[in-house]
């Protein structure tokens, strides 16, 4: 099934933005505020540039959702809690775990644009 580009950045744009919130009010920690809306800027220049640059546009949200999931990756290791094995847990490291998986779509997509 195809679901076009600027549905699937925005939903990561969308979704990234509410779970580094969520982080943010949950822990108090600012970096994942700051960080999260850093992310969140990438992927939505990312749509904008999309019509401009097929490549750059990927390359983009590829990088952005790496960072993201990298993000996600030392949160939960700093936070004792997230280690617990719970049902909203595993909703998260399944978020961090989505992240990777879109992220090597997306460079998928870089490289398969480079030789077309």
């Amino acid at each position: 099934m195809y679901v076009p580009y600027e549905v699937t950045a925005g939903i990561f744009t969308g979704v990234n933005a509410f779970v580094s919130v969520a982080c943010w009010l949950h822990t108090s920690r600012r970096t994942m505020l700051i960080t999260g809306g850093l992310n969140s800027l990438v992927g939505a220049f990312a749509i904008y540039v999309y019509p401009f640059d097929y490549k750059l546009s990927n390359f983009n949200l590829g990088a952005a959702s790496l960072c993201a999931g990298g993000q996600y990756v030392l949160h939960g290791m700093r936070t004792p809690h997230l280690m617990q094995g719970k049902v909203v847990n595993a909703l998260y490291w399944l978020w961090v775990l989505g992240l990777f998986g879109y992220s090597y779509e997306r460079f998928r997509w870089v490289r398969a644009l480079k030789y077309d």
